[in-house]
């Protein structure tokens, strides 16, 4: 039987609970979603709040987005990439988001590998950049 999935948003500062409030704009309430927000207060402490979110999930497949590659947030959680049902994705943005929420709603045969590379994939190219030449050369292609 398959394990239950669990996403974890988390990042610095309120990014998480952000991303999850726009996601749960077009997808309504998310029971295998959630946000940690982070540094928000003085008693804040990384690696207890990393360690209980590894320790509340170890029985499912956990997969943790974080907002920066290199980031606090991102190396704590890397000390727990070799643990079993651990996946970690790093680039939090709202077009991944909604992919991986997207994929875990389809893809009862796939692997979370193969989950989490497919919605890289499909959404690597959604960070775009228009100036005027670009978006003039886009309408000159649709013609």
């Amino acid at each position: 039987m398959a394990k239950t999935k669990q996403i974890v948003l988390i990042g610095h500062g309120k990014i998480g609970s952000g991303v999850l409030s726009s996601v749960e704009i077009i997808y309504g309430k998310l029971d295998n979603v959630s946000s940690v927000d982070t540094y928000v207060d003085s008693n804040f402490n990384l690696p207890e709040t990393v360690h209980e979110i590894v320790e509340k999930n170890s029985d499912k497949d956990l997969i943790v987005v974080t907002d920066l590659f290199g980031g606090s947030v991102n190396n704590e959680f890397l000390k727990y990439i070799s643990r079993d049902n651990f996946y970690l994705i790093t680039g939090m943005n709202l077009s991944l988001v909604i992919e991986l929420v997207s994929q875990l709603n389809i893809s009862n045969n796939k692997s979370v590998d193969e989950m989490i590379r497919h919605t890289i994939s499909s959404t690597q190219n959604s960070i775009q950049y228009l100036d005027e030449e670009s978006l003039k050369k886009s309408n000159d292609d649709d013609f």
